[in-house]
């Protein structure tokens, strides 16, 4: 009887973390990654030579029961006469019962390079861990054993790295995520060998000015699990006077992404709602997301002129 409840346990788990490890793989991607490119490459941070502090929160597909939830906390800042970067990072990405927490650590060096151009090479240090949230489980069997054993939580070290190219006018970036395909071990259990997937991100984008009160930004951001699964964001942003903005982003699962933002004194606040397209958009109100940003130590119009993606 304890052998069969055994391999029941085992075959449950087998079937929860094959699912789980494929979400996993997917990592969160923020609507508004231009106002926070530390999260997805490294080489960002302390890269506008501010100290500031990020709150982004992000509700997906409003109106489902239990929709994904994603929140972040990131703190950057520079030294050294501007030339190193440091940053952490604070994240919770929530879908259903499935919680996948964690920090993180970034590390930027910034070089000078001709006509006001700079070269950012970064790297990051992270800790995972990815829970099943038992207790909103709604389950016919309550003697399951998957629900009445230990937490079910595997957890998973890992680093990333990335380049950025940029000046006033123009930036390029490409970095990689879940550099090492970290292994997850699974607590209090005998199932190993997941790993995590390697992600590659290239992003790139340009500054137009039309006159002195607006500023084009066209910009593109490139997805990738290691298998060439590519997503990607085409983006175009309109600053108004350095102080108010908005645009549109096309993702290619066909999503639809409007933005807007304000910059007062200190504070960048933007917004974005998703629209899709897909089946699902009869059951749901879109996509929500709110970012807030704080810049300590500068002007709120030296800001201005140099934020530029």
């Amino acid at each position: 009887m304890k052998n069969i409840q055994n391999i029941k346990r085992f075959i449950l788990i087998l079937i929860l973390f094959s699912s789980v490890i494929a979400r996993a793989q997917m990592e969160p991607l923020l609507s508004q990654y231009m106002m926070n490119g530390m999260i997805i490459n490294p080489a960002y941070t302390g890269a506008d030579e501010y100290t500031q502090v990020n709150f982004t929160a992000s509700d997906q597909w409003v109106g489902l029961a239990n929709p994904p939830r994603t929140y972040w906390g990131n703190f950057e800042t520079s030294l050294m006469d501007k030339k190193i970067g440091l940053g952490g990072i604070i994240y919770s990405d929530r879908d259903g019962l499935l919680i996948n927490s964690g920090i993180q650590i970034n590390y930027a060096y910034h070089i000078l390079l001709k006509n006001k151009m700079k070269l950012s090479l970064g790297l990051y240090t992270n800790f995972n861990q990815l829970k099943l949230d038992k207790a909103d489980a709604q389950v016919s069997d309550i003697t399951d054993p998957i629900l009445n054993g230990s937490n079910v939580r595997i957890y998973g070290p890992d680093a990333g790295l990335g380049v950025l190219l940029k000046n006033n006018m123009f930036f390029a970036g490409f970095s990689i995520n879940q550099l090492f395909k970290s292994g997850l071990n699974i607590e209090r259990n005998e199932l190993s060998g997941y790993t995590t997937d390697r992600y590659f991100y290239l992003v790139g984008g340009s500054n137009h000015s039309i006159n002195n009160d607006f500023l084009i930004s066209p910009s593109v951001l490139i997805k990738t699990p290691q298998n060439l699964n590519l997503q990607a964001d085409i983006s175009t942003k309109v600053t108004y006077k350095g102080q108010f903005w908005g645009g549109l982003t096309y993702r290619t699962n066909n999503d639809i992404i409007v933005f807007v933002g304000v910059i007062y004194k200190q504070f960048n606040i933007g917004y974005a709602v998703d629209f899709t397209t897909s089946e699902i958009r009869t059951h749901t109100y879109g996509s929500h997301e709110i970012s807030i940003s704080i810049m300590f130590g500068k002007s709120a119009q030296r800001f201005k002129q140099q934020k530029d993606y």
